[in-house]
């Protein structure tokens, strides 16, 4: 029975559950352009590691996609201190304080 036969007749070939991106692409050959510098690291490489260059190339390509490159970043942490504020200060009425300073500043400079 020909392939064309089997769809017409319902009879579902092995195949026709397969779809092309369950199938494992190896050795996927493409054209690149990639930067003289990058180049000629990865010939170094190559050749400290005694691999051809194609192999070099995809190591480096591996261990720089499976990095976390994005969240290599350590947190930022900042370490506390006490505030060794004054007593009578009160943090909840901050706006209040600062407008108050800003107020004896200005009389301040305009009183001299």
């Amino acid at each position: 029975m020909s392939v064309g036969e089997a769809l017409r007749s319902g009879v579902r070939p092995i195949w026709s559950g397969i779809h092309s991106r369950d199938a494992i692409m190896a050795g996927v050959r493409t054209t690149v352009t990639i930067d003289a510098d990058l180049a000629a690291r990865l010939r170094a490489l190559a050749r400290e590691h005694g691999v051809s260059f194609e192999e070099a190339l995809n190591s480096a390509l591996r261990r720089g996609l499976t990095s976390d490159a994005g969240s290599s970043k350590q947190r930022y942490q900042l370490a506390s201190r006490p505030l060794k504020l004054r007593t009578g200060v009160d943090l909840r009425k901050a706006l209040r304080l600062a407008a108050s300073l800003e107020d004896a500043e200005t009389i301040r400079k305009l009183g001299t």
